[in-house]
Formats: structure tokens, sequence, C-alpha cells
């Protein structure tokens, strides 16, 4: 299979676990950027960045649900941050 020249980017997937009722997409954004921006990089190296971030809510059999969040972030070792 020829190779399209794309390099692939790696992203790491990360969970912020049990977020509060209240917590908006934007709010998660908020607070994984506000991590982000203390990151110390590399001069001429990609910034971090947010590919992806949702809110996932899990019901058990007893009717209790718990929300997470669920971040995208490229470079992968900018996850190491968060």
């Amino acid at each position: 299979m020829p190779s399209s020249g794309l390099r692939s980017i790696p992203i790491v997937q990360l969970i912020v676990p049990r977020i509060a009722d209240a917590t908006r997409q934007k709010d998660l954004k908020e607070f994984v950027n506000r991590v982000l921006e203390k990151w110390f990089r590399m001069p001429f190296s990609a910034p971090p960045r947010i590919v992806s971030c949702r809110i996932m809510s899990v019901s058990d059999s007893m009717g209790l649900t718990e929300r997470h969040g669920l971040v995208d972030i490229t470079p992968d070792d900018a996850a190491l941050r968060v």
C-alpha cells in the first residue's frame, strides 16, 4: 500500500473522572487548556492542543449516574501534564 505522505500524529485519550453535573464541555476544555498552557515545550515544537472533548454519562442498574470527561490531546507527551 503506498504511503499518502501524511504523518500520523500521536494522540492521547484522557479521562477526567467524576465531573460535576454542572460541568459543561466548555468548562472541561477550559480546565484542560489552563493545564496545557503551563506545559514547557521545546522551541519549534508543536504546541499542545485538544483534538476533541466530550462528556460521557454512565448509569448503573440502580439508577446512579456518573459523568466523566473524555479528552483527546496531541502531542502525546502533553498529556503527561494533565
